[in-house]
């Protein structure tokens, strides 16, 4: 999150009281703008407007920004909120490295912002936004998602990516220069949905995580969600910033309903994968 000016005319902490519970974030944003801030909002859009002789983007230029920090104010307090309801701790940041897996490194300018982190059945947890971006000046592009991670201290697991087609920004049209990672072929009534990629050698162990009845619940709660193992980390998540209290909740339920089912699982997988690790190597 950028910093905010200590000449902006608003704070930074609390939320004021008329924000409430936040449901969405424009929605918010704008709010605050034309009625907790009216008054403020004006005189920027107004002082900004008379300097429209000097050049035209001037006042396009001030209000973008006024706004945009409403907005990353807002933003925030919708992180905190949720995380307060779900007894979770908050935090503007974390480093990069602590993450792991192919989706952390694609393109450059990645960040991690508005973090939730506390525990899900004795593991690790966070929720949290990752940014990055491709190319550069007027080519360049943003890259937005809403990541839930789940650490696993022990198990050491191989990649695996259970691709979800409508997610076309990660995947496989940047799979070209991998190696050792394999399509596995989905039962016919899932190939619509989702494409599934692992290290070669592990398919057996991956459809053990992936069954049927696993891919019929995701076809049916999380279609859009994409879901990642690398080294000691799971990972599901959306392609875009989420905005709605709505589908935070939702992501969060389809998530914890996930781990329960393969968390068990997952866990005993630890021997299979410490031994076959050591195999598959040595075939390099």
């Amino acid at each position: 999150m950028r910093p905010i000016p200590q000449w902006f005319p608003f704070p930074k902490d609390p939320p004021p009281s008329s924000v409430g519970i936040i449901e969405n974030v424009y929605a918010s944003m704008w709010y605050l703008a034309w009625h907790h801030y009216r008054k403020r909002t004006i005189t920027i859009v107004l002082v900004s407007l008379l300097f429209t002789p000097l050049h035209p983007a001037i006042p396009v230029v001030v209000i973008a920004l006024y706004f945009g920090y409403i907005y990353e104010l807002v933003e925030r307090w919708f992180m905190q909120q949720f995380a307060k309801a779900s007894n979770l701790a908050y935090q503007d940041s974390a480093p990069f490295e602590s993450v792991q897996g192919r989706l952390f490194s694609q393109g450059h300018s990645r960040a991690i912002t508005h973090v939730i982190s506390g525990s899900y059945a004795s593991h690790p947890m966070r929720i949290f936004h990752y940014t990055y971006e491709t190319g550069s000046g007027k080519s360049s592009r943003t890259y937005r998602f809403t990541v839930f991670e789940v650490t696993f201290e022990k198990t050491n697991f191989p990649h695996i990516l259970l691709q979800s087609r409508s997610m076309h920004k990660y995947g496989s049209a940047d799979r070209s220069g991998e190696v050792q990672d394999i399509e596995i072929s989905l039962e016919e009534e899932f190939r619509k949905t989702f494409k599934l990629f692992a290290t070669d050698g592990y398919e057996i162990e991956v459809l053990q995580i992936f069954t049927p009845d696993i891919l019929r619940f995701l076809r049916h709660k999380g279609t859009h969600l994409s879901i990642e193992f690398a080294e000691h980390k799971l990972y599901i998540y959306d392609d875009l910033y989420i905005k709605r209290k709505k589908q935070l909740d939702e992501m969060y339920a389809v998530a914890k309903a996930l781990f329960d089912v393969t968390g068990p699982l997952l866990n005993r997988l630890y021997d299979d994968f410490a031994a076959l690790h050591p195999y598959y190597k040595d075939k390099e």
